[in-house]
Formats: structure tokens, sequence, C-alpha cells
């Protein structure tokens, strides 16, 4: 099943800005791979957007794209249970669209 998220922050400029909605594909239909962007429930941010720098052990290690994104070391890693998604559409935000225009 498809999810639909709102983009919260900055800390995936230039790629994702504040109140761009990404769709997100189950992590189950396709192995996630470095590179991937997704989005999961860590376990001090709560529900964050990041992208998959490395893969081991189940573990993902997440990093933001903008330099004032949490750092990778305080990130940590997160488990691949604990991934919602990953980005499979981005609609950038659009001042004269609102959530019910879009669906």
């Amino acid at each position: 099943m498809l999810k639909i998220i709102k983009v919260q922050g900055d800390s995936m400029l230039p790629c994702y800005a504040h109140n761009d909605y990404v769709v997100l594909i189950p992590a189950w239909c396709r192995a996630l791979q470095k590179g991937d962007d997704v989005v999961c429930r860590h376990h001090h941010l709560g529900l964050i957007l990041k992208r998959i720098y490395n893969i081991s052990n189940n573990e993902l290690a997440l990093t933001g794209l903008n330099s004032s994104s949490t750092s990778r070391k305080m990130l940590g890693h997160v488990n691949e249970k604990d991934v919602l998604g990953r980005v499979l559409w981005h609609f950038k935000k659009h001042k004269n669209l609102t959530p019910t225009s879009i669906f």
C-alpha cells in the first residue's frame, strides 16, 4: 500500500523542501539499497526522512542532505524493520495546492 507523507523541515534540502510531499512504497517491495530515500521511525527523533548511506546486518546508516541536518553520528543506526517505506515519488510544494487538491 502506498503512503503519502508531508515533509517537515529542511534536513533533506536541496532534494526535499519543507511542505513537499513524498509517496512511499513499502520497503518489502524491493530490497533497500544504498542511496534510497526512506521514511522510518527513529528511536529518538520520531518519523524521519533520510538517505541510506550504508547497510549492514539489517541496520541502516542514514544521512541528511543538508549540512545543517542531524549528523550521521547522532542519527546512529536504524533497523530495517523500522522503515515505513522507500520514496517512490516526490511532489514539490506549490502555493496554490492543498492536500485535497493533490489527491
